[in-house]
């Protein structure tokens, strides 16, 4: 069994349908990826900062499910806040609350056991300086979302995507790194993967993923770029946390050892089932090795003119 740290803001998710605002649930990075290591039979700690507003039940879930909350930090004050509008196309329309951002006096000293280091940040809580200082003292392999360093906020919490240098400061730290397709365009200024996908691989990237919906992913390293076609799903419940699934599984993967083909198909059946769950879920893991191996024989390798 492996170990699988994730750290970033667990979030409350307010959902909203047509303007309207349905409920709260819990929502963020860390706890789609970590339900999703669970499934796949990991051992998995977070490490978090929420307010006295974070529903003691949200919590509780993830406890129950099988993560340690030891190192989750209540502080006065707010948790970080998403609205959401999911009529349609799922849209992040605000971010009104914010947590404080993580500190290395937040981080465990298990994190140098940790086989996997998640990072799955959502909105600036997780520094570049606290990546570098990360990867000094971890051993294991470092996977981050780069959507919280591309993300801008607006004075009332309006979410926007921004290019900046710190998108390509923080992957020069990390192993695996994941942005969806619209993320990938805004932070390197090109609408052709292929050399967005090198922009990252020369930053010092390991593995580079790029999750593009219904149509699919990228997923590549210095070696190799591989298509992988999205898994339909029998139906979409929640496409939120999708990407999130999928990077921490191909980051699992691939700290087994797992070849990169391999990995990804795993990585996108998890994604495919997670779209058929509501919030965070945990996955059936035998649902997930069926669907991996249907979708091996569809996975390509892109020539240099295909993106």
């Amino acid at each position: 069994m492996g170990r699988f740290l994730a750290l970033g803001h667990l979030t409350i998710d307010e959902v909203f349908y047509e303007g309207r605002k349905l409920r709260e649930r819990l929502g963020g990075s860390v706890a789609y990826g970590s339900l999703a290591a669970i499934s796949m039979g990991w051992e998995v700690s977070i490490v978090s900062v929420v307010g006295e507003d974070m529903p003691k039940s949200f919590l509780q879930k993830l406890s129950s499910l099988g993560a340690d909350i030891s190192h989750v930090k209540t502080i006065e004050g707010h948790s970080t806040r998403f609205r959401v509008e999911v009529s349609g196309s799922r849209e992040v329309l605000s971010r009104p609350k914010s947590a404080p951002a993580l500190r290395l006096s937040d981080i465990p000293r298990e994190i140098e056991k940790a086989h996997v280091i998640f990072l799955g940040s959502v909105g600036k809580e997780i520094s570049v300086d606290l990546i570098n200082k990360i990867k000094n003292i971890a051993r294991g392999l470092i996977a981050v979302d780069l959507q919280g360093f591309i993300r801008e906020f607006g004075p009332k919490g309006e979410v926007s995507l921004t290019r900046n240098k710190e998108v390509f400061e923080a992957s020069s730290f990390c192993d695996v790194i994941h942005l969806s397709r619209e993320e990938c365009v805004t932070a390197t200024g090109t609408s052709q993967l292929r050399k967005g996908v090198e922009k990252f691989l020369n930053t010092g990237a390991q593995v580079v993923s790029i999750t593009m919906g219904e149509k699919g992913g990228i997923v590549a390293d210095k070696e190799e770029i591989l298509y992988v076609p999205a898994i339909k799903p029998e139906r979409v419940v929640d496409d939120v946390g999708a990407g999130d699934v999928f990077l921490a599984v191909l980051s699992i993967c691939l700290a087994e050892n797992i070849d990169l083909k391999t990995s990804s198909a795993i990585a996108s059946a998890a994604a495919s089932l997670s779209t058929e769950l509501d919030g965070p879920s945990l996955l059936d893991k035998s649902e997930i090795e069926r669907r991996s191996k249907s979708i091996m024989p569809l996975i390509t390798y892109l020539a240099s003119e295909s993106l």
